[in-house]
């Protein structure tokens, strides 16, 4: 049988928790704030099919060339068991240029992966969200994640006791702090699957 003592060496663990929260904060303040993704900030999405198996690597070449630095490209699969694929879906935001990718530069996105890799025809997906509709999705998260804490409390509350209630509620808030403070530290991107999660 294995026993951890936590509660003997608490210390050791508010410190380490202290360290990384004041850490997000500091790395919140210089970074100047979250890495948010389209889905809060703006920006266009394009789902392509390329003529054959593709890497991260090259289609993130084209984009380099044609300006597109701060993109998230990510590999549609199948499924799990799925090694290649030659499905992408390429994600601007609209700090990049400032605006939406407008028709003309995903025509002239288009037509240079076509030249440099070969894609077929058909447009899987193409959608712009605007910036106020990523405002909207901050405030649906934020009503999202209160409504979960009260949710959790009253449940707790009436389950057990206040007490019980307030201190999970307090162990959650600390299990998002350390969470926004790694995200802030490290500058990974926080978007809808990042707020479900």
């Amino acid at each position: 049988n294995y026993n951890f003592n936590f509660i003997g060496k608490r210390k050791i663990w508010f410190t380490i928790s202290l360290v990384v929260i004041i850490a997000g904060i500091i790395g919140f303040v210089i970074r100047g704030g979250f890495n948010l993704g389209i889905d809060f900030l703006g920006g266009s999405l394009i789902e392509v099919e390329f003529e054959r198996d593709t890497t991260v690597a090259e289609v993130r070449k084209v984009m380099n060339d044609l300006g597109y630095s701060n993109i998230i490209l990510q590999k549609v699969r199948k499924n799990l068991l799925q090694s290649e694929s030659n499905k992408f879906i390429i994600r601007t935001k609209a700090e990049e240029k400032g605006v939406s990718t407008s028709s003309e530069e995903k025509k002239e996105i288009l037509d240079s992966l076509n030249e440099n890799i070969g894609i077929n025809e058909e447009l899987l997906q193409d959608r712009n969200v605007d910036a106020a509709y990523g405002s909207m999705h901050i405030w649906n998260a934020l009503k999202a994640i209160g409504i979960s804490i009260a949710g959790i409390l009253i449940y707790v509350w009436i389950r057990f006791e206040l007490r019980f209630g307030a201190t999970a509620i307090l162990a959650l808030v600390h299990d998002v702090m350390v969470t926004l403070g790694v995200y802030a530290i490290l500058k990974r991107e926080i978007n809808i699957s990042t707020i479900a999660a």
